[in-house]
């Protein structure tokens, strides 16, 4: 810009404060002039006076007043540019610190797992060591179990009696040795059957037990305490099994013999039954009659039951 003296000046901003320059510009016009003034100078009174520099007044710190101000002035933008970066700063803060509290974290899980492997692995030896005395045990446990089972089976299974009445023999009549059957266990004797022998036997005659002729006994299902009867037949001895025979009557020579102590009449058979626990069973009897007191040794070994269990 050019001064009321005919100087040209620009403004230069050093530390905060506005400096003006004035520096002068010639032109033909300008020389022409100033030799002039040159002149009136030095033929007048006129005093030429050096041009000293025009600095602007000294700029004053910023007052709270107007820094307020500078904030009010603040767009929306900038307000919430702060707010984002104050949150980001406090969640960055939180981010450290679950990362810190997650390496802890799992630095107590490392001891912990360790601390279990340890009391497991403890554990399972003590364990392997009562693995013997558990079976020892469990033996015993089955054991008594299966005996308590076996007791109550054997208490609770059919048992069958077998019983002789008195008897008569009469000369011409047919011989039916007659006899009592009758279940003494407390479960039924299921499907009772077998068959019995009735031999008119000389004195030293040894007994065979043969079944190749005999009376057939089928009598079902026995309830516990409730006898049956079941009669045999009087047939020839020693006769072979494709041998039809027919039953034999009362002879006076049997009576003879049977008054005189020379023979005697005899009744063997076998019985077979299940138990209602799905188990076989049988037994055998033996027993001559009763109108005399005579009885072989053969005869009373052969009298047995089967042993074995439910």
């Amino acid at each position: 810009m050019r001064s009321p003296y005919g100087y040209y000046c620009i403004t230069v901003i050093a530390a905060c404060q506005e400096i003006f320059l004035c520096y002068t510009y010639s032109s033909m016009a300008d020389k022409e002039n100033s030799g002039t003034d040159i002149n009136k100078a030095q033929n007048g009174d006129v005093e030429i006076k050096a041009v000293e520099p025009i600095y602007a007044s000294a700029a004053k710190p910023a007052s709270e007043a107007e820094l307020n101000e500078v904030k009010t002035e603040m767009n929306a933008f900038e307000r919430s540019t702060l707010k984002w970066a104050r949150t980001a700063v406090i969640l960055s803060g939180l981010a450290a610190l679950f990362v810190c509290l997650q390496w802890i974290e799992m630095r107590s899980s490392g001891t912990d797992t360790h601390d279990l492997a340890v009391a497991a692995k403890t554990q399972a030896e003590n364990i392997g060591k009562q693995i013997p005395e558990l079976q020892k045990t469990a033996k015993a446990t089955e054991d008594a179990v299966a005996f308590a089972r076996k007791n109550a089976r054997l208490d609770q299974r059919p048992w069958l009696g077998i019983s002789f009445g008195t008897q008569s023999f009469n000369v011409g009549d047919e011989v039916a040795e007659q006899f009592h059957v009758v279940d003494t266990g407390r479960t039924p004797a299921l499907n009772v059957h077998g068959m019995a022998v009735t031999l008119f036997v000389r004195k030293g005659e040894v007994l065979n037990f043969s079944y190749d002729h005999g009376t057939k006994i089928e009598m079902g299902t026995m309830l516990p305490n409730a006898p049956q009867d079941a009669i045999s037949v009087l047939i020839p001895s020693g006769v072979p099994k494709t041998t039809k025979i027919t039953p034999l009557k009362w002879t006076k020579e049997m009576s003879d013999g049977l008054r005189a102590g020379d023979g005697y009449v005899v009744v063997y058979g076998m019985l077979n039954y299940t138990s209602i626990f799905g188990a076989n069973h049988w037994i055998r009897f033996c027993a001559p009659s009763t109108t005399m007191r005579f009885n072989q040794q053969e005869c009373t070994a052969y009298n047995d039951v089967d042993k074995k269990e439910e």
